[in-house]
């Protein structure tokens, strides 16, 4: 968040510098016109003064321009420097993102890992418990069987059957 404030307040800051290097340049041009015009409606012995005056508001003009002119340049490389940098923090992200990308498509791709059907044989092959609760069922049955007058054999045929 503060690298988006970062960038956003060095442009506002830059828009500003440019917008009072205009302000200040255009107060300057109209004064030295004033100057020039006061100067022409008084005696010609304070046309060098005059003239000093006006050189003395044009360069003090100057000289604000250019440092509004700086502060703008300033904040510019800032907001560039700000940039970049907020570029490169996000870079391995960006890069492990694109990988994870890549290995989720391949695992839902036809026959990737992640597409694979999920089946008894399965559950026979990955579930730890799978054979211990069929051996308890197992003799679940034949243990109910038996209660009820079977012959052991005719019990341990049931099972199989039921297998």
């Amino acid at each position: 968040m503060s690298l988006v404030t970062s960038v956003i307040g060095g442009i506002q800051g830059a828009s500003a510098a440019h917008n009072a290097a205009d302000a200040v340049s255009d107060a300057n041009a109209k004064a030295a016109a004033t100057v020039t015009t006061a100067a022409d409606k008084g005696n010609v012995g304070s046309g060098t003064a005059t003239a000093a005056g006006q050189t003395g508001v044009l360069n003090a003009g100057t000289m604000a321009g250019l440092g509004a002119t700086q502060a703008a340049t300033t904040g510019a490389a800032g907001v560039t420097t700000a940039a970049t940098t907020g570029s490169t923090a996000l870079d391995p992200y960006a890069a492990v993102g694109a990988g994870a990308a890549g290995q989720l498509a391949s695992g839902l791709a036809q026959g990737g890992a992640l597409s694979h059907q999920f089946s008894a044989a399965d559950m026979v092959a990955n579930d730890p418990g799978y054979q211990f609760r069929l051996q308890q069922g197992q003799q679940a049955l034949q243990r109910s069987l038996q209660a009820s007058g079977a012959s052991e054999e005719s019990a341990a045929a049931a099972v199989r059957r039921r297998e």
